[in-house]
């Protein structure tokens, strides 16, 4: 018997600027990482301010509580 078990699956082409922005911010988390690793901690803290920040979108709280 079988119930419930039609579904639709929707595939959504990112686009190149959410792409860019993608890497970006794995490119700099990956530096921020970096730095608070090495006991920079308070340019890693910086970093985290400047150039980290304007990449997250924090509408989106997972992305709001990954980095």
């Amino acid at each position: 018997m079988r119930l419930d078990d039609f579904w639709r699956l929707k595939l959504v082409r990112p686009t190149e600027q959410d792409l860019l922005r993608q890497c970006k911010l794995l490119l700099r988390k990956q530096k921020f990482e970096e730095l608070a690793a090495n006991g920079d901690s308070l340019n890693a803290l910086k970093y985290l301010q400047t150039e980290l920040a304007e990449l997250i979108d924090h509408r989106d709280p997972q992305q709001t509580k990954e980095v």
